[in-house]
């Protein structure tokens, strides 16, 4: 039990980090009643709403008909061993879906509702007797006009092969009409975003999903998603006071709440877990929602760019527009349409221009500015070099790269960073020390940003749970670029520590050095974890810290009873913490790790989290760990009878509950 549950809350990160530091405003609350809807907003902002109703925030989940979908029907999704086992048809005006059970019987399954249509589109069947909505394994790429195979959005399982191993039948977890997979679940959390007026409910102890879609035309990111519960408001104008009272939440970056501006877009553009289902716009952000971190080496790189994922926020928070110049979403954004590519850049040119008038008034003023091999005779401009299009989704997309960097092709040659320099110089693309060579003759320096991305990358290698496995020639390159010498672990635990306790360390790297610290257990680690754990600015490096020493708490032989005390002390300092990420955190390695006195204090902050998400797997693994602990072993045999319905054909929760039922027989 204790190597399941340590496996899957250590190594899935099961508490992440939020890179995200406003207070809660005035005025944000949830939303009591039934939400304001565009209909009522029209009535004074009908250019605002003309412009949502056209745009894919409207169309983001919508029923499906032969006019709501881009995919051909009749047409045929010719992957996987069978090429017709997924036919697509009209039967008495309904879309159906050829799709293979997980006992591998291919059936005729309804497309009631269409997700997406921006990049790919996914469609939702209300399966099975409690018409549980899932997802089909049948996706429509717009870029490439063909269908794909759901699984090609799973990289974590294959991350070095193009097209990912095929999902069989029967696999307990990733197969499409499994329950871990449906549209409403925890571990895919779509609704979310997609429909995030949709209303779910899950009882524990009947493994029984129920789903209140509302207005079927509502069933996008209205406006209250990101403007809050505007009863108020509304009434307020339609009484024509002579001073109206604001919605909750108002998106516009004014000074002081561009943080609580940008909030209102990470709620559904940030890679990370969810720990509660009640934010509302205006809200702590990190109250709620845990940020993925860089050691997730399969999603990102050690430079904050990301490998497949299509998640913005997490790239945007390394950026010093963001951190320095407070520069929001809409900076750049029409976040009430979609705005075609152009009108984006214009936007995106202007947001530069006002703190970068000295480099250059246009891009083309721009003294570097040249056209490449493979730009067709256009200039560059500023997002071809510092915000360049990664491809995302196996190739089935382009995203700019929010970090709004300089390229540095040392990191290419070094991790295998992709640069952007090598986007429209392809003739030279494999030739890393010509790019250098350039930037070098233009006088460009060596940015901090390179040793911290190699910092973390010597760091990743440490971990049993991450590491590549790097060639002893390609350690020492890169012990070299960090200006490391002497023995390699100390010198890189000593980087990491002065990485994590560097106030100019982005958020997102910060964290992730905290979190790589429980590999490199010491006295001098400890007291350096402790410190950021308990007086780090940002939330996100305070749990990063606590993530670390969560590790040195763990009974080890290489970290004295002094040093485990400790770090002990700290994590109960952070079971106190004033976000809810930290004393998550806290909570779930206490209850593994602590000693018997902690678990009473720390168990009620995971029943919080397991009772906002009743269907959350990991911390009812973390509840079932610690009530036998504590000897409350109903209530421990409970939680074992709800990780199986969570998961009903996975063997490990099924094993851990027979292990369980071996040591306490009733």
């Amino acid at each position: 039990m204790r190597r399941l549950a340590a496996g899957i809350v250590l190594a899935a990160g099961a508490v992440g980090l939020a890179a995200w530091g406003a207070r809660r405003p005035v005025g944000a609350r949830p939303l009591a009643g039934p939400p304001v809807e565009p209909d009522d907003c029209v009535e004074c902002h009908r250019h605002e709403v003309d412009l949502w109703r056209s745009s894919w925030h409207s169309k983001s989940v919508r029923p499906a008909r032969k006019d709501t979908v881009s995919m051909p029907v009749p047409g045929v999704a010719k992957f996987g061993p069978d090429p017709h086992r997924h036919a697509v048809f009209e039967r008495d005006g309904r879309l159906l879906m050829g799709a293979a059970e997980a006992d591998g019987t291919v059936r005729d399954q309804p497309v009631d509702f269409v997700i997406g249509g921006c990049r790919l589109e996914m469609y939702i069947t209300l399966h099975g007797a409690d018409r549980r909505p899932q997802v089909l394994p049948a996706m429509y790429t717009l870029r490439e006009s063909r269908f794909v195979p759901y699984w090609n959005l799973y990289p974590a399982r294959e991350p070095d092969r193009v097209e990912p191993s095929p999902v069989p039948p029967g696999d307990p977890i990733f197969y499409w009409s499994e329950l871990p997979r449906t549209f409403v679940g925890s571990q895919t959390l779509c609704y979310r975003c997609h429909s995030i007026l949709t209303k779910k409910s899950y009882d524990p102890d009947s493994g029984v999903y129920s789903v209140d879609w509302g207005r079927t035309d509502q069933l996008g990111v209205p406006c209250a998603a990101c403007h809050g519960d505007s009863a108020a408001h509304v009434a307020s104008a339609r009484r024509k006071d002579p001073e109206p009272l604001p919605p909750p939440l108002d998106p516009d970056p004014r000074p002081g709440d561009w943080v609580a501006s940008t909030d209102a877009c990470a709620r559904c553009h940030v890679q990370g877990d969810s720990i509660s289902l009640d934010y509302v716009p205006g809200g702590q952000f990190q109250d709620q929602w845990m940020m993925s971190v860089l050691d997730e080496t399969v999603q990102f790189h050690t430079d904050g760019r990301w490998r497949e994922s299509a998640y913005t926020m997490n790239a945007h928070a390394m950026s010093e527009c963001y951190r320095q110049g407070h520069m929001t979403c809409r900076s750049c954004h029409d976040v009430h349409g979609d705005g075609d590519v152009e009108g984006t850049r214009r936007l995106t040119f202007a947001a530069c221009n006002r703190c970068h008038l000295t480099q250059a008034r246009t891009c083309r003023e721009h003294p570097r500015a040249r056209p490449g091999p493979a730009s067709h005779g256009k200039l560059p401009d500023c997002l071809s070099c510092h915000m360049p299009e990664i491809p995302i989704e196996r190739g089935h997309g382009r995203v700019a790269d929010h970090r709004v960097s300089v390229a540095d092709p040392a990191l290419t040659r070094l991790l295998g960073i992709p640069n952007a320099c090598a986007d429209c110089h392809r003739d030279q693309a494999e030739d890393v020390l010509w790019a250098e060579a350039a930037l070098a003759r233009w006088g460009a320096k060596e940015r901090p940003s390179r040793r911290r991305a190699v910092v973390l990358a010597l760091g990743i290698e440490k971990d049993p749970r991450r590491r590549r496995g790097m060639s002893s020639e390609a350690m020492g390159a890169l012990l070299g670029a960090a200006g490391l010498s002497g023995e390699p672990e100390p010198a890189v635990a000593d980087a990491l520590r002065r990485l994590l306790a560097d106030p100019r360390t982005p958020w997102p790297q910060a964290a992730t050095a905290g979190r790589l610290l429980a590999n490199f257990p010491s006295a001098e680690t400890i007291r350096a974890l402790a410190a950021s754990a308990q007086g780090a600015e940002h939330a996100d490096v305070r749990a990063g810290a606590t993530f670390g020493l969560f590790g040195m708490i763990a009974p080890r032989r290489d970290v004295s009873p002094d040093s485990r005390a400790e770090a002990l002390a700290a994590v109960r300092a952070a079971l106190r913490d004033r976000r809810r990420i930290v004393r998550v955190m806290a909570a779930a390695a206490l209850a593994f790790c602590g000693d018997p006195e902690d678990r009473p204090p720390a168990v009620p902050v995971i029943e919080e989290v397991a009772s906002a998400i009743p269907d959350l797997f990991q911390m009812r693994l973390v509840l079932a760990f610690a009530y036998e602990q504590m000897g409350r072993l109903e209530e421990a045999r409970r939680e074992h009878e709800r990780l199986c319905r969570i998961r009903p054909r996975d063997p490990e929760p099924q094993a851990a509950r027979a292990e369980f039922e071996k040591r306490h027989p009733r």
